[in-house]
């Protein structure tokens, strides 16, 4: 149960900081491709708080609990919270939005090319933003 109250309290940290990046994304031009993808994960995320509180319920219950007896409280509260979860990033797919040179994922007959002449990492260019306004 402190596992499952732990991954409670860091989604709860995050949820504190994504209004924030939400608000300055939503103003810059450049990054609105962004936002359906920043949709998703908070849609994803309500679904799985959901099964999180769910479980916490059951776990508190003790050994005794009555809810693991009913399999209509296993589907409804566990399972399809996570069903839809995967469904809303298949819907909005991150592979959609981050697209580019560094986005790029290299094939195994170029990562076996790369092992033969002695080169074991992609070099992928950095991206600098120095006149970001984000700020922690």
């Amino acid at each position: 149960m402190g596992g499952v109250g732990l991954q409670l309290g860091f989604i709860l940290i995050f949820s504190t900081y994504a209004p924030r990046f939400f608000l300055e994304t939503r103003h810059n031009p450049s990054a609105r491709e962004v936002l359906p993808l920043f949709y998703a994960q908070t849609l994803a995320l309500a679904m799985i708080v959901l099964r999180i509180i769910f479980r916490i319920c059951e776990y508190s219950q003790g050994l005794d609990s009555k809810i693991p007896m009913h399999e209509a409280y296993q589907y409804c509260l566990d399972s399809l919270p996570m069903l839809i979860a995967l469904v809303i990033y298949n819907v909005v797919h991150p592979g959609r939005i981050m697209q580019g040179q560094a986005g790029e994922m290299p094939s195994v007959r170029q990562l076996r090319k790369q092992k033969k002449q002695g080169v074991y990492l992609v070099e992928m260019p950095l991206v600098s933003q120095p006149d970001s306004t984000f700020k922690f």
